[in-house]
């Protein structure tokens, strides 16, 4: 449905409008994204590198930003790791962990 396609003709733009759907159910894989935007895959790269950014940098920036707001929120940590699109909540924590130094846990006693 052509209603349902973000408006921006920039590819992260459209990316960045898919990622709160589509991380749960596929994880944001780049053939689920370019079907939606109704493109191939490798287009899909070539315009998200044409504007200086890949898939992965995308997903990763609003997974990170996304992991804070749902933890500050009061959002159980395998519920963060589900909406995120991460197979377990084990996967969560360690890229929790890569991005802040210390698990879910840790940042939230700290905040």
């Amino acid at each position: 449905m052509l209603a349902d396609l973000p408006t921006s003709s920039r590819a992260a733009d459209q990316v960045r409008a898919l990622l709160p759907e589509l991380l749960p159910e596929s994880g944001a894989e780049l053939a689920h994204l370019a079907a939606r935007l109704r493109m191939s895959p490798r287009t899909l790269q070539r315009r998200l590198r044409d504007e200086g950014t890949s898939l992965e940098a995308e997903r990763e920036a609003f997974r990170r930003q996304q992991a804070r707001v749902l933890l500050e929120a009061g959002t159980p940590i395998a519920e963060v790791a589900w909406r995120l699109g991460y197979s377990a909540p084990s996967a969560f924590h360690h890229a929790f962990r890569r991005w802040t130094g210390q698990s879910p846990r840790e940042w939230l006693r700290g905040r």
